[in-house]
């Protein structure tokens, strides 16, 4: 019979049980208001520049697809390469949000460069205002936050309360996975 000394033993049952030693960052641990905060605004950041707000193209640099839409190259902004958009997605939302979200169809690559429509930000600015409520329920975490809507060219103003609701992805990872628009009274 082999024989193990404890020390191994104990740290081969701390690594199939998920536990390491001296990283108190879990993967699985909910995240604190802090990073939730932090994680809004990464979303936030995301929607303005998938939805044409904050990123500026290159008319001079553009390429037609097969779907009969031109795409101009991105020259400013948080994402420049299509893999960029790619692993952010991955890293922050799951794959039904992504699905649910984000359409297809606002970008393309050619040779990782990222080309974009002109936006499709469309007649209804959303403009999101402070977080109101946190609330954590089992393995879900629903952030309430008041947005506020204006509408081009009417100049009409309208408020809204949209939950945000994070959940362990599959590999462990707290990532959104819904959004619900609900109309104040």
């Amino acid at each position: 019979m082999k024989k193990y000394p404890v020390p191994a033993i104990l740290l081969s049952i701390l690594a199939l049980t998920g536990c390491t030693t001296g990283d108190s960052n879990f993967s699985n641990a909910a995240p604190t208001d802090e990073e939730i905060r932090r994680m809004f605004q990464d979303y936030v950041d995301f929607d303005r520049f998938y939805y044409g707000y904050e990123r500026s193209m290159d008319p001079s640099d553009s390429i037609a697809e097969d779907d009969g839409d031109t795409y101009y190259r991105v020259k400013e902004g948080a994402f420049l390469t299509y893999s960029e958009i790619e692993e952010f997605m991955d890293a922050n939302f799951t794959d039904e949000f992504q699905e649910q979200e984000f359409r297809t169809g606002i970008f393309c690559a050619e040779n990782d460069n990222l080309y974009a429509s002109w936006g499709s930000a469309g007649t209804r600015i959303e403009i999101p205002g402070e977080i109101i409520d946190i609330t954590r329920e089992n393995n879900r975490i629903d952030i309430d936050v008041e947005y506020s809507l204006q509408y081009v060219p009417e100049n009409d103003n309208d408020t809204m309360t949209w939950t945000f609701v994070l959940i362990p992805d599959t590999d462990g990872v707290w990532k959104f996975n819904e959004i619900r628009r609900d109309q104040n009274p």
